[in-house]
């Protein structure tokens, strides 16, 4: 038992010490599972007040300009957290990863990738809160049924 421990840690401490430039896709595909823990405050992004607003709009203008140049590349600040048996838990930047996350199968739905990356996007999960993994699971289930005007819901 001891061994096994001993191997999981060697491996963890590898994909650690990689995290400082690893992206968000390399991270899905390293990892056994990206997991939002209890801990984390709810996904900020979709609230409607001044504050919130202003800073979504400064977001979008940044990763618009990010996408459109080839040598142009969008820092997130950083996202740290614990390693265990493969399994990624964010301390910091349950924001910033679900954002990633969202982005990732947006664009794997528009390009039609996103049957081909079931596997990948199904490694991002919360750990209590059901309402959000179950939106996440629906999302990578039912996402490439959607149609103009359609919902999760309807599918």
């Amino acid at each position: 038992m001891k061994d096994i421990e001993i191997e999981d840690k060697i491996v963890d401490n590898k994909l650690f010490e990689r995290l400082e430039s690893i992206s968000f896709w390399k991270l899905l595909s390293e990892c056994t599972k990206i997991e939002i823990p209890i801990i984390q405050r709810d996904y900020a992004q979709g609230r409607e007040d001044e504050k919130t607003v202003k800073i979504r709009g400064l977001f979008l203008d940044r990763l618009i300009k990010a996408i459109e140049s080839e040598n142009e590349s969008l820092e997130l600040d950083f996202v740290y957290g614990d390693i265990k048996n493969g399994i990624f838990q964010p301390l910091d930047g349950q924001q910033r990863l679900t954002t990633l996350f969202l982005l990732y199968w947006f664009f794997a739905y528009k390009t039609g990738n996103l049957s081909g990356n079931k596997s990948n996007f199904k490694k991002f999960t919360y750990e209590t809160r059901i309402s959000s993994r179950e939106f996440c699971n629906e999302l990578i289930e039912k996402g490439e049924k959607l149609g103009d005007g359609e919902t999760l819901i309807e599918k």
